[in-house]
């Protein structure tokens, strides 16, 4: 495969498994890990869009040739042999020159629950101080993890999207402002061992025999005397009537 330009970038999680999307011209597209995109250009993975316009050649393993777990490959350009990026400009001129390429990412600095309107419900504090609201099951479908797991997204990355005032609902309800949660783009800091790791080094303690992870601060820590109070002047500006209607 000879250096192709990238044209775009995605990333989805899968199974607790994040894999970037590289997207070629006539529909073409190969997954790559963070990881080892970042261990090849030293890009981070709130940076992954500034390899748009740069290219990539990727090798793919021939059908009876020997892999590196010492097995012959079953089949031709299936698997991954070795890859190579092409950057447009070195990596410190992309991160300068090429800034209006980047989403805005924010970093997770605390995730939170509360209950409200009869069930658990989380929020995600980002590095800019703004907070996410969102059902805790809506946050354990999107993350992969569940609750007792979440405590390592702590230093990933997410980007919110709301609905329009004015845009209807699945079932046809009016969105009435612009503060309904559509969906929580995420991405994770490192792979699912990596993320457990650097919790435990950075973040969470041992308080005698009991593990603390920092969820269960209450609401004077962000300056409010109830969770109700945070909820609706923080995420809703007064208003929740439409918000908890989104499961």
């Amino acid at each position: 495969m000879r250096h192709k330009p990238i044209i775009n970038i995605k990333t989805r999680i899968r199974k607790k498994r994040q894999l970037v999307i590289v997207e070629f011209d006539n529909k073409e597209f190969v997954f790559i890990s963070a990881n080892e995109i970042k261990q090849n250009t030293t890009l981070e993975v709130n940076e992954l869009e500034l390899l748009i316009g740069s290219t990539l050649r990727i090798d793919f393993y021939k059908k009876g040739e020997k892999m590196f777990n010492g097995k012959a490959c079953e089949k031709d350009n299936v698997l991954v042999k070795e890859y190579f990026f092409e950057l447009q400009k070195p990596v410190e001129r992309l991160r300068v020159e090429n800034k209006n390429q980047l989403l805005p990412y924010k970093q997770i600095s605390k995730i939170f629950y509360f209950h409200k309107f009869n069930r658990e419900n989380a929020g995600i504090e980002t590095e800019d101080g703004k907070v996410t609201f969102l059902p805790l099951k809506r946050l354990e479908i999107q993350s992969k993890l569940d609750k007792s797991e979440q405590h390592i997204l702590v230093g990933s990355y997410i980007m919110p999207e709301y609905y329009k005032k004015g845009e209807t609902f699945s079932d046809g309800t009016i969105v009435k402002n612009d503060n309904v949660l559509r969906w929580i783009n995420l991405r994770y800091s490192d792979n699912i061992e990596g993320m457990h790791e650097n919790f435990e080094s950075n973040v969470g303690y041992y308080d005698g025999d009991d593990y603390y992870d920092g969820s269960d601060d209450g609401p004077g820590a962000y300056g409010y005397s109830s969770w109700d109070e945070m909820t609706l002047y923080e995420a809703f500006e007064g208003d929740a009537s439409n918000y908890w209607n989104i499961d």
